[in-house]
């Protein structure tokens, strides 16, 4: 900002020097040596200004690029700590806007605006004041339009604040509905709905253009207004300077220098006001950014404890994922002696899943407390937790890396232990046949299976080796041909853990240890198959619909009797 500064000065001096050089051309004295000594002088003036002004681009530049750099790994450092209902409560697209557009606002101010301001600020100030210095009354007169330009400006940013926010809400949700069409492009396609417009896309981006095209026409005739007063400042200056100049108190140098700098006095102004506007949009998506750094984390202990095993015990547990909002776990008490194999199983939406993330704290408990090895999760420290507890997804996400880096996921590993990880989760052989093995990159030209992801997720919890492992429905994807190998790779995995299982397919957790029954968010039983069998209703329910799911089947004869079933009822009707 002060290279910028001193360049606004430099950028004037040539002004001065043409004012001397019409001073003396003027008055008759042509010596040329001084002529080409103040043209000289003026172009060297201009290098300055312009070297000047080139390196305060390149440190402003610099600098916007390593706040943009510091604000984002900030940002995802700080949303990485945070607990998962920050993201169940934001879409994908507001948090993309804030780190991608809102971020990008901060290093355009950085880069651009900060130098312009201080020119713009500068210019204006330098040039009055030298105006002040040749005729005081010329620059007085130069200030008329300013007023006015002042009031029209007033219209201008009437009621700017509600339109902005308005315009970052509008703006995310059009970023949400974008990401949510896209991804949805599958069943868009599968459904011949590809010709159709999306209704939230479609809204959004209505939504988007109305707001726009009535911001720009409110805003039109004060804009209008604005620059036309910043530019008129020669219809006041020359009839003004023609009278002084015919009064005999104004020779025709300072008259010709007070035009050439009071008409180009305004314009930076006008800079100063397209920056306010600007300032309005990059402070509102700030605001937001700063609300994403002041989300609290999960807080950690002072010193973190040490568990005695890898027993877990939940103690009264409720939840609720906001503060005033439903119960989504009510009470919720067992133990899982280290060792044992715990399975929870349920109608959907019993709050299976919700157990398994509160045991790894991805959110904190309402009320109630949750033990590992006779310690507080929450005073164990969330890289303590972590690396007591293995995750196995039902839906295993893969990053844009090779093959090497997904089971790898943040442990320092040889290659010999990915290896051996992939062997044990039976996944070594179909990593071998991809174009480059273990450094294949995925997501780019290779797409894995299902049943191949889900395999990877197990070499992952492999190669961790917690002595908790939570299974989330690991073989939902599996098919007849790789369903055993599945199998065989968790029955190696859970040897010597303790391990929770939440299962749909109730045939796979019969010889559990322990049986947890969940429904609407209560746990109505628990105990091994036999003793559920007997004595719990819930469980022989589910256990009677999965054994008949097992028995059904869908044929062609039997699609084609209900067809002329319903065409028989259509006909009576």
């Amino acid at each position: 900002m002060l290279l910028a500064s001193v360049s606004a000065v430099f950028a004037l001096a040539p002004f001065y020097f043409v004012y001397l050089v019409l001073d003396h051309l003027l008055g008759g004295e042509l010596a040329a040596a001084e002529i080409f000594l103040w043209c000289g002088l003026a172009v060297v003036c201009m290098l300055i200004r312009y070297a000047l002004m080139m390196v305060a681009l390149m440190l402003s530049h610099k600098s916007a690029f390593a706040i943009q750099y510091k604000v984002r790994t900030l940002a995802l450092g700080h949303m990485a700590k945070l607990p998962l209902g920050f993201f169940s409560q934001r879409s994908s697209g507001q948090v993309k806007k804030i780190l991608s557009e809102d971020v990008e606002r901060i290093e355009l101010f950085v880069a651009h605006h900060l130098p312009d301001t201080a020119s713009a600020l500068i210019t204006p100030l330098v040039v009055f004041i030298y105006m002040l210095a040749v005729d005081w009354r010329m620059a007085l007169v130069a200030l008329i339009p300013l007023p006015l330009a002042i009031i029209s400006q007033g219209f201008l940013y009437r009621g700017v604040e509600e339109k902005t926010q308005r315009y970052h809400e509008t703006l995310e949700q059009l970023n949400a509905s974008v990401i949510e069409y896209v991804r949805a492009m599958p069943v868009i396609r599968a459904f011949n709905a590809g010709g159709k417009p999306h209704t939230l896309f479609t809204d959004s981006l209505a939504a988007y253009r109305e707001l726009v095209m009535n911001w720009i026409k409110d805003s039109g005739w004060p804009f209008a207004a604005f620059k036309t007063l910043l530019d008129c400042g020669l219809l006041v200056l020359l009839p003004v300077g023609v009278y002084f100049w015919s009064q005999g108190s104004l020779d025709i140098a300072a008259f010709t220098l007070c035009i050439l700098l009071g008409v180009g006095m305004m314009e930076p102004l006008y800079n100063l006001c397209m920056l306010s506007g600007y300032l309005n949009q990059i402070f509102e998506g700030v605001n937001r950014l700063q609300d994403l750094l002041e989300t609290p984390e999960l807080s950690e202990p002072n010193q973190a404890s040490t568990p005695a095993d890898a027993g877990v015990d939940f103690s009264n547990v409720s939840f609720r994922y906001e503060k005033q909002g439903p119960e989504v776990l009510s009470n919720v008490s067992f133990s899982a002696p280290q060792g044992t194999l715990t399975a929870i199983v349920g109608p959907s939406g019993a709050g299976k899943s919700t157990i398994a993330m509160l045991l790894a704290r991805f959110w904190d408990v309402s009320d109630g407390e949750i033990k590992i090895g006779g310690k507080n999760i929450c005073s164990l420290g969330s890289e303590v937790l972590m690396n007591q507890v293995a995750f196995v997804f039902q839906d295993s996400f893969m990053l844009g890396q090779s093959v090497r880096d997904n089971i790898a996921m943040g442990i320092k590993a040889t290659d010999e232990q990915i290896i051996a990880a992939a062997k044990a989760a039976q996944a070594h052989e179909f990593i071998s046949a991809l174009p480059d093995s273990y450094d294949t990159q995925l997501g780019e030209t290779v797409t894995l299976s299902g049943g191949e992801k889900q395999r990877i997720a197990i070499a992952r919890a492999v190669l961790k080796d917690a002595p908790i492992l939570i299974l989330d429905e690991a073989t939902a994807y599996a098919d007849a041909n790789n369903q055993a190998q599945i199998q065989s790779a968790l029955s190696r995995l859970i040897a010597n853990k303790t391990v929770f299982v939440i299962a749909h397919r109730l045939s796979t957790i019969v010889g559990a240890d322990n049986i947890l029954v969940m429904d609407q968010g209560c746990l109505v039983g628990s105990g091994t198959h036999e003793q559920l069998l007997e004595s719990n209703d819930v469980y022989q329910t589910l256990w009677a619909s999965h054994q008949q799911s097992r028995l059904w089947e869908l044929s062609t004869r039997t699609v084609r009797q209900n067809e002329s079933h319903q065409q028989e009822e259509l006909i009576n009707a």
